[in-house]
């Protein structure tokens, strides 16, 4: 719960502390909720669970009038509720808090209306808002993955056009070598026969000699450009890397099986370079576990180190790298803790896959998710608000018509008489089962009853109240109770 959320649900617990709660209730409540806003940053269950405890707390201590004694706590339950789905990444804590509330309620609590309000509350102003913070959660998930897509989207396309690039050097290489190469070759070759050739002067023999070493001149540095624009042929050595790494200090296990094509050799050879760099920056002397196994169709590798907590970690730019660059061609890489070591995982198959790029329609897929999400969620909220409403509602006019004594039979008890002779008029529920606190005392060992004086809960008078006193079988005192909000 943010200071602003705490704010709105503040003002009716001030309001309810001077015309409702005692000013220690109210006080408590607002210390309570935010240490709840406090508690929220590193669980976010807590302000939830505190909001319920409180909702539920006014209830019992305030049974009388269940339907005024949960209004003051209804916005900071409702609040605390959605803030818990929006910032909660596991969802179990909160439905089990949710539904073990909602069945020690059920069976502790002894009056009829205020189980049900506990109950329903739980379920409406815990779980309710709890969904549609989760819906929420989803939803700003969605949009992130929209953007991390078209993330992807504009790396791959410079992947691919960096690939375009690298294939046109190496055709132009191509070229340079096979018809450059071999015409100077021959070039050189007419211009040694010239400076070789005894109908030549000296002079002439000697300019053609300079003629020729030019000649070689120009095809070793053609030899030269095109080894720049040609990538190695050869694949790099793993095991000496690991034998550089191991001189300079790092303590290497190692291990290799098998052998493969030198394009899936030269990319395992990144992979593991990567990963014992990081393991020397990140967790220096730990101890590095590489095994390297080339099957059949598929080599892969695997990179073990242990972690360092106190160390920070870096960018993780060369992990994204390889990432997109073993995806490219079909193969699967991971890396990230494992228990109590950081694991470097990749699978490199023989054949590479050609992997399409992103299209562009996929934002729009996640998009049209997130507008799907959000209509959901409107939809459910809808819904049970809706039928939340016409229950209480429901609950309200039964609660109120089943325990109503009419004014002609309460004025037709007399006290002194017998309980078995006013048990026939009394109707089959009291109206409260706890004496509110504006009643008078109760005459001397006598038990009190009370009962609603109309059955409409939406009109004025609402809260009056009869009440009957018996003191063993007999009635010693009726009164008239006016109500006060």
């Amino acid at each position: 719960m943010s200071l602003g959320s705490w704010v709105i649900a503040a003002i009716p617990v001030v309001w309810a502390g001077f015309t409702w709660f005692a000013w220690w209730e109210a006080t408590s409540a607002l210390v309570l909720l935010a240490a709840g806003a406090l508690l929220g940053r590193r669980w976010p269950v807590a302000p939830l669970a505190i909001a319920l405890t409180l909702w539920v707390t006014s209830l019992l201590t305030h049974p009388e009038y269940p339907e005024m004694a949960m209004l003051p706590l209804l916005p900071a339950t409702v609040l605390a509720g959605y803030g818990a789905g929006v910032r909660d990444r596991d969802a179990r804590p909160t439905l089990i808090m949710l539904a073990a509330g909602a069945v020690v309620l059920g069976v502790a609590v002894p009056d009829l209306g205020t189980r049900f309000f506990a109950v329903l509350g739980v379920a409406v102003l815990g779980l309710l808002p709890w969904c549609l913070g989760r819906y929420r959660r989803q939803h700003l998930a969605l949009v992130e993955q929209g953007w991390d897509l078209a993330r992807r989207l504009e790396h791959e396309q410079q992947v691919v056009a960096a690939q375009a690039r690298q294939r046109e050097r190496a055709r132009l290489a191509g070229d340079m070598h096979d018809l450059l190469g071999h015409e100077l070759g021959l070039i050189g070759l007419r211009i040694g026969a010239l400076e070789v050739s005894p109908d030549l002067d000296p002079r002439h023999r000697e300019a053609a000699g300079a003629a020729r070493s030019a000649v070689t001149d120009a095809a070793e540095r053609l030899a030269d450009i095109v080894s720049l624009l040609r990538e190695d042929p050869e694949p790099p050595s793993i095991t000496e890397l690991v034998r550089r790494n191991r001189d300079s200090g790092l303590v290497v296990e190692f291990g290799l099986s098998g052998s493969a094509p030198p394009l899936v050799e030269r990319t395992i050879y990144r992979v593991v370079r990567e990963a014992l760099t990081n393991a020397a920056k990140h967790a220096p002397g730990s101890a590095v576990r590489v095994r390297v196994s080339h099957g059949d169709g598929t080599s892969t590798v695997t990179v073990h180190n242990g972690l360092n907590p106190s160390e920070a970690p870096g960018g993780g730019q060369g992990l994204i790298g390889l990432a997109e660059r073993i995806r490219l061609v079909g193969g699967e890489f991971r890396a990230g803790p494992v228990g109590p070591e950081f694991e470097v995982y990749a699978s490199v198959p023989h054949e590479p896959v050609v992997v399409e790029p992103l299209a562009e329609s996929t934002l729009d897929v996640a998009r049209a998710r997130v507008r799907r999400s959000l209509v959901h969620a409107v939809s459910v909220a809808g819904v049970t608000v809706v039928g939340a409403v016409g229950v209480v509602l429901a609950f309200l006019v039964y609660d109120a018509g089943t325990s109503v004594l009419s004014p002609r039979d309460f004025d037709r008890l007399v006290v002194g008489q017998a309980l078995d002779e006013v048990r026939s008029v009394l109707p089959a529920r009291t109206r409260v089962e706890t004496p509110p606190s504006f009643a008078p005392p109760a005459p001397p060992g006598a038990e009190c009853r009370y009962y609603g004086t109309h059955g409409n809960p939406f009109v004025g008078g609402r809260l009056d109240l009869y009440r009957l006193c018996f003191a063993g079988t007999r009635l010693v005192a009726k009164d008239f109770v006016e109500g006060k909000p």
